[in-house]
């Protein structure tokens, strides 16, 4: 995941340094495509980390819940 994301960064900066070239050729909007997917990548790391967290949470709620000292 932390190489798509900064694939998608590096693409950003090299459009944006392009971005008035580019745009005069009708193809500005490929910026915005880039950052979408930096914005996107960023988003799913988020949620992915919450979810490991959430699962490890039920995980050592229910080995205590199943431990012979309990």
């Amino acid at each position: 995941m932390i190489v798509g994301i900064s694939l998608w960064a590096i693409a950003a900066i090299v459009l944006w340094i392009k971005h008035a070239e580019m745009a005069r050729h009708g193809a500005g909007w490929w910026l915005w495509v880039a950052v979408s997917g930096f914005v996107l990548g960023l988003w799913g790391m988020v949620l992915v980390a919450l979810n490991h967290r959430s699962r490890d949470k039920r995980a050592s709620r229910s080995g205590s819940a199943n431990s012979p000292e309990s």
